[in-house]
């Protein structure tokens, strides 16, 4: 009796598709050890990225051209910034007064979030492709903010903007 012909291993051909994992095989109940000490690899990474700080002077010595302010939510550090989402959404009261009206068309906020170093690594080369892209807009300051969420933005945006909605 004769087998049919393999026709190669299927899952590394799916797992060449997608940054998912799947197709891992099994080791008893559990993952094979290649497979679980690279899961356990990656989560460690994940856990630095996001407890890493923000380098500001990195960004902003990066952001070559570009007036910058630095701001902070109102998270009292990085723990209190995972435990406390609502604080990072919010403007430091200090720093309120740094933002003030004007006449621009586009306002950028560079915020930590979760992974300090893809802000720092990918940010300033992505002002620099917009700013080049939108000749005559006038930009606001860029504004970086420590601890920050996503929602930390709409205030930004807010009170750098003129009313032009």
């Amino acid at each position: 009796m004769s087998r049919p012909p393999a026709r190669g291993d299927v899952w590394a051909r799916l797992r060449g598709a997608t940054d998912a994992r799947i197709g891992l095989g099994r080791a008893g109940a559990a993952l094979p050890t290649a497979a679980m000490l690279d899961l356990q690899f990656a989560h460690a990474r994940a856990r630095d990225a996001v407890h890493a700080p923000l380098p500001v002077a990195a960004i902003q010595a990066a952001l070559v051209g570009f007036e910058t302010l630095v701001v902070d939510s109102q998270a009292d550090g990085r723990l209190d910034y995972l435990a406390r989402p609502d604080l990072g959404r919010r403007l430091a009261v200090a720093d309120a007064a740094l933002l003030t009206n004007g006449d621009f068309d586009l306002a950028i906020v560079l915020a930590d979030g979760l992974s300090a170093e893809a802000v720092a690594v990918n940010a300033p080369p992505l002002a620099q492709a917009l700013a080049a892209r939108l000749g005559g807009w006038r930009i606001a300051p860029i504004v970086v903010a420590r601890q920050g969420r996503v929602a930390l933005g709409d205030e930004i945006g807010e009170r750098l903007a003129r009313g032009w909605w």
